[in-house]
């Protein structure tokens, strides 16, 4: 079995946040992080249409962004989650369509990119692109990222993260390179910052040296996959401090 990135790094994070994960369990207050992720879902859902379906309709995409977006939020009413007051639907939207308006009237895709798919999951290697395409002949992929707030100072800071990231850097080219049979030399990162508004872009090259030994680490017998097939919800550390952490509590 091959863990998805998310899946993988919540295990090293800790056994029992993991397993609250496959249960589907959630906070029941809807925090800012849950509220940012769904303007995410929004901005995705949009691009997917612009470049999935070839759309210039500015307004088809930025309908699916709405649609992806409000689906988030109705679900959370009929679970019972509760929505602080300060989050407002509007602010939301204005922040995907604004998003979704800039992707329509500029080339945000990097240099040289020709986009073949987008959502493209990989099938048994648990994970999903949000663009596959060809740059210079070979297979690489964007991933898009949505930032609620940044400091325009710690800009390279944060860029220089999806350098090393577990998915990103690893998991994405390992599996695109299995499999399309060719080995992805770069790939390319497209962070939309809600506030203040800006868009950036950067292309890394892939370190095979670090993906290889990421590999050995976590395929085959003691890899770290191999460990959480048969691992156990709660760790050594569960209990460590003087009250059960919040997730052992949940």
């Amino acid at each position: 079995m091959i863990y998805s990135p998310s899946q993988s790094k919540s295990y090293l994070q800790c056994p029992t946040l993991r397993m609250l994960n496959q249960e589907g369990w959630q906070s029941r207050v809807i925090s800012i992080r849950d509220w940012s992720a769904w303007v995410g879902q929004g901005v995705h859902a949009g691009l997917a249409h612009k470049y999935g379906w070839k759309s210039e309709d500015a307004k088809a995409v930025v309908s699916a962004g709405y649609t992806a977006f409000q689906a988030e939020y109705e679900h959370a009413i009929k679970s019972g989650r509760i929505i602080p007051n300060t989050f407002y639907v509007s602010e939301a939207k204005a922040h995907i369509e604004r998003c979704l308006e800039y992707a329509m009237k500029n080339d945000i895709l990097p240099a040289g990119f020709e986009v073949e798919r987008t959502e493209q999951t990989l099938g048994d290697y648990n994970c999903i692109l949000d663009v596959v395409g060809k740059r210079n002949g070979k297979p690489t992929f964007i991933d898009w990222k949505i930032k609620n707030k940044l400091r325009l100072d710690y800009l390279d800071q944060e860029l220089e993260r999806y350098r090393y990231d577990w998915k990103e850097a690893r998991h994405y080219p390992w599996a695109l390179s299995e499999v399309t049979g060719q080995r992805v030399e770069d790939y390319s990162v497209v962070m939309f910052i809600l506030q203040p508004f800006k868009v950036v872009s950067r292309t890394y090259a892939v370190n095979w040296k670090m993906v290889e030994r990421w590999a050995l680490e976590n395929k085959g017998v003691y890899g770290l996959w191999d460990v959480m097939d048969g691992a156990q919800w709660q760790s050594n550390a569960c209990m460590g401090g003087q009250w059960p952490c919040e997730y052992l509590d949940a």
